[in-house]
């Protein structure tokens, strides 16, 4: 949210963290698993959520289902988008509230090795 200035984002076969940054400062992060299967995102008293993403074409969305009682029957579902342009420089996050952060790259990404003769 508010004061976010960096975003990292980071895949493996097993799972996909985003940590979020103000300045050098953590913000925290959130850790999903690759095969789009739900995991638990966090926990609290009152409150527990769940959290899958998956994909599609240069699009992530992560589903998140809270509950909010321990019998499991007040429920909720928030979606938001993590999009990559084409040209992949910039990430737009439009959050399920309406709230939309949008990203640009900062390096380079590293070139495949070229083949010399």
């Amino acid at each position: 949210g508010r004061g976010m200035t960096k975003v990292v984002i980071t895949q493996t076969p097993q799972q996909i963290q985003i940590d979020y940054y103000n300045g050098d400062r953590s913000l925290g992060s959130d850790v999903f698993l690759a095969n789009g299967r739900e995991k638990e995102r966090y926990a609290t008293r009152q409150e527990r959520t769940f959290s899958k993403v998956q994909f599609r074409g240069n699009t992530m969305t992560i589903i998140t289902r809270g509950v909010l009682d321990v019998a499991g029957e007040q429920t909720y579902t928030d979606t938001e988008t993590w999009t990559l342009s084409a040209d992949k420089k910039t990430l737009t996050n439009d959050q399920h509230d309406g709230a939309i952060f949008v990203f640009t790259r900062e390096e380079e990404l590293p070139s495949a090795p070229s083949a010399t003769k």
